[in-house]
């Protein structure tokens, strides 16, 4: 289980699989894919979003990377 917490009191409540360099949210409405790199400084996320269930729709894509 995971629990996001915004800035505006939200809680967001997931399951998380973790297989490898890949970690899989999934949510009621929403799940996201993260690939980490070989390093893990670098993160692929793909984050989508479903009105019926069943299909999903990309929403947001992001690449996070480490500086320091």
């Amino acid at each position: 289980m995971s629990h996001f917490f915004d800035s505006q009191g939200n809680v967001t409540v997931s399951s998380l699989v973790a297989r490898g360099n890949t970690w899989t949210y999934q949510g009621d409405t929403t799940r996201s894919t993260v690939e980490f790199s070989y390093d893990h400084r670098v993160q692929t996320v793909l984050h989508e979003r479903t009105d019926d269930g069943t299909t999903y729709r990309p929403s947001m894509k992001v690449t996070l990377i480490k500086v320091a």
